[in-house]
């Protein structure tokens, strides 16, 4: 890799004039192995730095007490990019909302189709997986994912995945972002995430369709 100066386009032999230059920051170059993960900026100051891969979580009796009203129903959804295609074993989780196991949970993630996934467990069993038609590999998206018992739906940039009119809402504690809560291998999200948010309550699948966000 080499920056410098130019005094045109394809000129990569501009020798300067003693007195101009540039001031560059930020500039990071990371290993790119498997999972491929994107760090946020870490400081350094002459020496290469490790260290763990950006992780969120949320845990009841914290801040997730204070919003999270509504057990019975609710919206989750996110928007962002990914930045890669999904030819990992798992999907790419942007949310995973738990009890802190995998056998109660919420999730929404990038299939390994490159599709928008939700599914949801409960007492160890999958009560619903709501695959999207469209691909978002690459491009910014806004993905909406609606519960209530025997009522799931899922919105993927204004579409509608097949509604799943049987289960049961898991009980949950937790919410981590960026992973999940087993640490799956090929499961860490490879993108930017924009916004995430929850909405209490049931509502109309045209209220789910215009969860849209920038």
């Amino acid at each position: 890799l080499i920056i410098g100066l130019a005094d045109a386009d394809n000129s990569p032999a501009y020798t300067g004039d003693g007195t101009s230059g540039m001031y560059m920051w930020g500039i990071q170059l990371e290993a790119r192995t498997w999972p491929r993960q994107y760090s946020s900026y870490i400081s350094t100051g002459g020496a290469s730095v490790t260290r763990s891969a950006d992780a969120i979580s949320v845990a009841s009796g914290h801040a997730m007490s204070s919003w999270f009203t509504n057990s019975n129903a609710g919206i989750w959804f996110a928007a962002g990019t990914s930045v890669d295609n999904n030819g990992g074993p798992a999907a790419r989780r942007l949310i995973d909302v738990t009890d802190g196991t995998a056998n109660n949970r919420f999730v929404l993630a990038l299939s390994i189709a490159n599709t928008a996934r939700y599914l949801g467990s409960s007492g160890g069993t999958t009560q619903w997986d709501i695959l999207s038609a469209a691909t978002f590999n690459r491009a910014a998206f806004a993905l909406a994912g609606a519960y209530a018992t025997n009522d799931f739906q899922q919105s993927t940039n204004g579409v509608l995945g097949t509604q799943d009119s049987s289960g049961t809402v898991p009980t949950i504690t937790r919410i981590t972002v960026g992973g999940d809560i087993g640490v799956t291998a090929g499961a860490t999200w490879e993108g930017y995430i924009t916004s995430l948010g929850y909405v209490p309550g049931d509502y109309a699948d045209t209220f789910l369709q215009n969860v849209r966000l920038p």
